[in-house]
């Protein structure tokens, strides 16, 4: 690699980390999702608990349990740490460093040095990437699996020696089925990667290739598989509910599948550029991005179709993310949530158009530069200026007031404006700290009258309280 790119790519990487780490106490919450992945990777460090399977997808979607490794990855931070929560955070945080620098090789190998700059550089520096990566732990790591499964793809297609090439399609297999331990969304990845190989190969034995495939798959899926023999089928049994009950999804709603995919996935277009969001900004971000998709096939049916397979891949998960969103957003969900693997290629198709709006100024970088610039600027200050509604800082300071002040037997914390779903990891971590038996705190949810409370702990700030700890309201009530 030349000196410029090595030296480009060290601060990409530093600029990613740093963009995403400074003040992180002031800067991350502690949710209750964060909470519900947490107990099981407690069980499986501090209980010695193995487990086949790994937290339950979500209840509205039956009964369906993602396979585990996702949790026992988890607990290598949590464990080096001594559970610590925020080192699960900032090792992923080391995680986006590096994704920057797969869109970044990406977008250089697959186009040119400018689109793979101008990727690195958005995702590094978008706001919304940036509060994106920082979303519920084994979602934001799609983003990471998409972006390597995209060069897997475009290293296959350019490699010359067939144990290379068979070495590689194991890969492709083996990250998606690592990914589908951490969300299955990446069940998008899992269709377009057999789209691919077909593509690919489709004049030769694309039956080996298959194989190959499929064995990397399954690697990371043993665990669940053989819960699935030993449970008649549970999961499969609930993946059957879902599929039916998407059909009634699909007949209710006809057209308007459609549309509400179109709107999701120009809505990733247009929170990455942060434009608003209006009936025509989407119009206008979804012939965008068709636009785009259609001029980069051209160019390669011109200059080489080897690269063909994956521009199609593009577009296939692109298709997919349009039928399937709104399958799952009709249920609860009106976010793009369930889209990430979509985010890397929204990127690279920005990176793409600005690198032909250049060109239609003739190259002329002082007219695209004060736009770039005031894109990055613009999303710093953002980044450095955010502040959260409550800060994983006030927290720990809250939950650390009460472990400081509690008794020495059982007491009660009665939660206001909140649950104690945001907070209960919290207690067992502090806990240890102030050498207080876990099991002696006892939770009152805000919809109880439970008696005899020794603390109020708030979001909405409490007659008389004791304590304010940046929009965290502690009460101490006395004897």
């Amino acid at each position: 690699m030349k000196p410029k790119l090595v030296v480009f790519s060290v601060f990409l990487f530093l600029l990613t980390i740093f963009l995403r780490i400074y003040q992180i106490e002031d800067k991350f919450s502690f949710s209750a999702e964060y909470n519900y992945k947490l107990w099981p990777v407690k069980e499986i460090l501090y209980d010695h608990k193995i487990r086949l399977i790994g937290i339950e997808a979500v209840s509205y979607l039956h009964h369906i349990h993602y396979p585990p490794l996702a949790l026992y990855i988890f607990s290598l931070p949590l464990m080096m740490s001594g559970g610590n929560p925020l080192s699960i955070e900032i090792s992923l945080i080391i995680l986006s460093g590096v994704t920057s620098l797969l869109l970044f090789y990406f977008g250089t190998k697959f186009h040119s040095k400018l689109v793979g700059a101008f990727s690195g550089l958005i995702y590094s520096t978008s706001f919304f990437m940036q509060r994106t990566d920082r979303f519920i732990w084994v979602v934001g790591t799609i983003i990471f699996f998409t972006s390597l499964f995209l060069i897997l793809m475009l290293k296959i297609t350019r490699a010359n020696k067939n144990r290379t090439r068979h070495l590689l399609i194991f890969s492709l297999g083996l990250i998606i089925g690592l990914a589908l331990n951490f969300h299955f969304q990446a069940i998008a990845l899992l269709i377009v990667g057999l789209l691919f190989l077909y593509l690919r190969f489709k004049k030769q034995k694309v039956y080996v290739k298959y194989l190959l495939f499929l064995a990397g798959l399954l690697l990371p899926l043993v665990p669940l598989i053989i819960f699935e023999l030993r449970h008649n089928f549970y999961n499969s049994r609930g993946i059957l509910l879902l599929v039916k009950d998407s059909q009634g999804i699909i007949s209710s709603s006809g057209p308007s599948i459609f549309s509400r995919g179109l709107q999701a996935l120009s809505e990733i277009f247009l929170d990455i550029i942060y434009y608003p969001l209006n009936y025509q900004s989407v119009i206008i971000a979804f012939l965008l991005n068709f636009t785009a998709l259609l001029v980069l096939i051209k160019k390669l049916n011109s200059s080489d179709k080897n690269d063909m397979p994956v521009a199609l891949s593009l577009i296939g998960l692109w298709i997919f993310g349009i039928i399937s969103f709104p399958l799952v957003q009709n249920r609860y969900y009106k976010t793009d949530y369930y889209l990430f693997y979509l985010m890397p290629i929204s990127i690279f198709i920005i990176s793409f158009l600005l690198e032909k709006l250049l060109f239609l100024a003739k190259r002329r970088y002082y007219l695209i530069a004060p736009i770039i610039i005031a894109f990055l600027l613009f999303n710093i200050n953002r980044s450095i200026t955010f502040q959260p509604d409550v800060s994983w800082s006030s927290q720990k300071q809250a939950v650390e007031y009460i472990l400081n002040n509690a008794p020495a037997d059982n007491f009660n914390i009665k939660f206001q404006g909140t649950n104690s779903e945001a907070f209960d990891y919290l207690f067992y971590y502090f806990s240890k700290k102030y050498n207080i038996n876990y099991k002696n705190i006892h939770y009152v949810e805000k919809w109880n009258n439970e008696k005899n409370i020794k603390f109020m702990l708030s979001s909405e700030e409490l007659d008389n309280y004791t304590q304010n700890f940046g929009n965290i309201y502690v009460k101490k009530i006395a004897d």
